[in-house]
Order: C-alpha cells, then structure tokens, then sequence
C-alpha cells in the first residue's frame, strides 16, 4: 500500500456555511495558495509536503474551498481519518456540506492503486486531463463523496496545480449541482407520479358519471359545480408540479451544458467523449423518470382541462333542461294570467254596466224627486239622454280617478275633460230645473 504525502479535498457549500469552513482552515494553519509564478514544472507545487494551502472557488451559487495537506499518511484510512478529526473540531458536519471530493496524489514514476476503504465498494472511471492520469472513485447513489488518485506525468509542459485546484475542483461543482438538482427533481418526480396516478382516479370517477333525466334540478348543478371545483383544484396542483419540473430539467440542462463546455475548454475532454457519458451515467436513470413525469403530468393537466370542458358541458344541458322547464311553466302561467285577464275584462264590464245602471236610476229618481216641475217639464228624451250622459261619464271618471291614485299620471288630461263634462252635464240639469222649477205648480192634480 502506498503512502500519502500529500493530497486535496474539496468541500462543496452554501455561502451560509463559508464561516464553518474558514474554521476549518484556521484549524489547519492552512495558508492561501500563492500566485502563479509561470516558472514551475509539472509536479514541483503538487508534492510540496511542508505547507496546508487553501483557495475559495466559486461556481454559480455554490461555494467550493480547495484544500491542499501537505502531511505525509500510511493508509486512506489514516488520511480520511486525520482529516474528519479536523473537520468535527471545527464543527464541520455533513449537513453543512453538499459533497466532499479527496485527491490523492501518486508521485511521478508510481504506479496508482486501487482506491480502497474498509468495507466500501467503489465504482471507478479512468481518464487523462493536462498529462495527469486520473482514476475517479465513487459510491453508487446520491451520497457525493468522490476520491481520486492522480498520477503526475514528470515530462507535463504545463503545471498540473491549475488541474487540482482550479478545473477539477469546478467539474466536481458542477457534477455536484447535478447530483443534488437530480437528487430533488428525482424525489419531486416520483411524488408527482403518485399525484397523477390519484388525481386520474378521481378524474375517471366524474367523467363515467351518469347524469340522465332523474339528475335534475339545482342539486344536481351544485354537484357539478363541485365537481368542477375539485377538478380545478388538481388542475392547479398539476399545473404547479409541471412548472416544478420544466424548471427542473431546465436547470439541469443548463449545468450539463457548463460542465460540457468546461471540460472541452479548460481539460480538452470534448462532449462527445466516453469521459463524460461516464461521469452523468448514474443519473441517466432519475432523468428518464423524470421525463416520464414530465410527460404523463402534462397528459394529465391536458385531460384536467378537458374534463373540466366536459362538466361545464353538463351543466349547461341542465340549466338547458331547467330553462326549457320553466320557459313551459311560464308559458303556462301566461296562459291562465291571459285566461284570468279574459275573466276579469268580463267582470269589469259586468260592473261597469251595473255601475252605469244603478247611477242612472238613482240619479233620474233623485231629479224627479228633487225637481218634480222639470221632471214633469223636460221631455223624456232628454231626460234619458242627460242621466245616460252623466252616468256613462261619471262611471268612466270613477275608473280614471282609480288609475290617478295608482300613480298613472297619463291619464290627468282624460281626467280634466271627464270633470268638465260632468260639471257641464250638471249645470245643464241644474238649469232646466231652474227653467221648469214652475210647471208643477200650475199642473192640475
């Protein structure tokens, strides 16, 4: 088993946490890696053991700190160890972490080995990036912690320090993005499937509702009104989780693309290389569930809204069966108010004649007895033609007067002329009276 002598980690965090993590680094009297000079070899930087260095990185919204221990260790075990003794007294837990990558470094002319723990299996990809060999180790699942063993060509032309400290630390940030958008999106898919599957029960429950001519009535359209409430109820819940993971696959393309463009640019891995696929092959699976929930969520919002088209469908047949309903009973209403008006038409007239007869009496008897001269003065025919006059007049008066105190103001012109008349016809009686008042006298008994 070969010895460490020295060997990164990353730590990958939210800006929340960045006081834990200088903790860490005050702990191990880490100092900041100095500049770049131009002048170093390949390997000079990574095998200097006497110093701990540290840089903070930042990649979008997540935070990386570079560690670098120049200790010299006999095992991973030891290293692994050495360093969570550092990391509890600095109060760094896992829950302050979103992922942890270790680098172990093989010096120049050694072969790597096989990365091992006690009890752990590892996954391993092998590839190259600015002359180093790597060999990435990881744990099958969503748990982000990495190791690998890099081994440093002695002939690089270039510095492999940048590779360590600034190009893998940012691939394993955005391969840790990925882990935790997948990790989330994965969940929420999974949920969402489980959302749809019960939200189509229900949906299949109202739409193989029979409504036939005994579901009739308001009760029946309060039904489906709430029905139409419930549907629009999941229809928004649906709507939510389809934007949740439109904006999920969104982002989590967006990453993909940096990493891609990352690793072409800064470690010459172009997209279409083995590398990558290697890298992403674990998430492959949480991203085909989540296009199927992506795709059956967007079925179901689209059935939602056809179902919710289907109730109100149904309920305008039944307001269209009520309308119908009572444009029958109003039609029968109409008919009897049309029948009673016939009655009362007949009834009124009854009465007007009535009216018209007992005025007519009553005020012929009260001339004759009033005025027995010009009774007995005054010809028959005029007699008749006056009483039948003033009656017939007052009688329509009477009517005019009723429609006045109900409020009907058209009829104050008609009203007028009926008083004038009447007020004419009298003062005629009154003055054949007067002209006759004699006659009787002279009248033998």
């Amino acid at each position: 088993m070969q010895r460490i002598n020295t060997f990164y980690n990353y730590y990958f965090f939210l800006p929340d946490d960045e006081d834990k993590l200088l903790s860490l680094v005050k702990t191990l009297s880490a100092r900041p890696f100095p500049e770049p000079s131009g002048k170093a070899s390949g390997t000079e930087m990574e095998l200097d053991t006497t110093i701990n260095r540290y840089r903070f990185l930042s990649v979008d919204d997540l935070q990386i700190l570079v560690l670098k221990v120049g200790r010299s260790f006999g095992s991973n075990d030891e290293a692994r160890n050495w360093l969570k003794e550092h990391e509890e007294k600095a109060g760094l837990g896992d829950d302050s972490l979103l992922g942890k990558v270790l680098v172990l470094l093989t010096p120049a002319g050694k072969e790597a080995d096989a990365f091992e723990t006690s009890g752990t299996k590892w996954r391993e990809i092998r590839f190259a990036a600015r002359n180093v060999e790597l060999i990435r180790f990881f744990k099958a699942g969503f748990e982000y912690d990495i190791v690998y063993r890099a081994q440093i060509n002695p002939n690089a032309s270039e510095p492999a320090y940048q590779l360590f400290e600034n190009d893998l630390p940012t691939v394993e940030a955005y391969l840790a993005k990925i882990r935790l958008l997948t990790s989330v999106y994965h969940d929420s898919a999974r949920t969402v499937l489980e959302e749809v599957k019960e939200s189509g029960r229900k949906l299949s429950g109202i739409l193989h509702t029979q409504f036939g001519t005994q579901h009739r009535g308001e009760p029946a359209i309060q039904e489906l009104e709430g029905e139409i409430h419930e549907l629009s109820a999941s229809y928004g819940k649906l709507v939510a989780s389809q934007s949740f993971l439109s904006e999920g696959k969104s982002n989590l393309q967006g990453v993909m693309e940096n990493l891609k463009q990352h690793l072409k640019t800064r470690m010459n891995i172009t997209p279409e290389s083995p590398v990558v696929q290697n890298l992403i092959d674990f998430y492959q699976g949480p991203w085909k569930l989540l296009d199927r929930s992506l795709r059956e969520v967007q079925s179901s919002v689209q059935n939602h809204q056809a179902a919710i088209e289907v109730v109100r469908g149904r309920i305008e047949i039944l307001m269209s069966r009520e309308s119908a309903s009572l444009q029958s009973r109003i039609r029968d209403v109409l008919e009897l108010n049309a029948s009673l008006q016939k009655q009362s038409l007949t009834f009124q007239v009854a009465a007007s004649f009535i009216e018209f007869i007992v005025l007519a009496y009553y005020t012929h008897s009260l001339w004759k007895n009033l005025a027995p001269g010009a009774y007995a003065g005054v010809a028959k025919g005029v007699q008749f033609l006056l009483v039948s006059l003033f009656a017939g007049i007052a009688v329509y008066g009477t009517h005019l007067i009723a429609e006045r105190i109900q409020g009907a103001h058209h009829v104050d012109k008609p009203l007028k002329i009926v008083l004038g008349a009447l007020v004419l016809i009298l003062a005629v009686i009154i003055g054949l009276s007067i002209a006759y008042s004699g006659h009787a006298a002279v009248t033998p008994h």
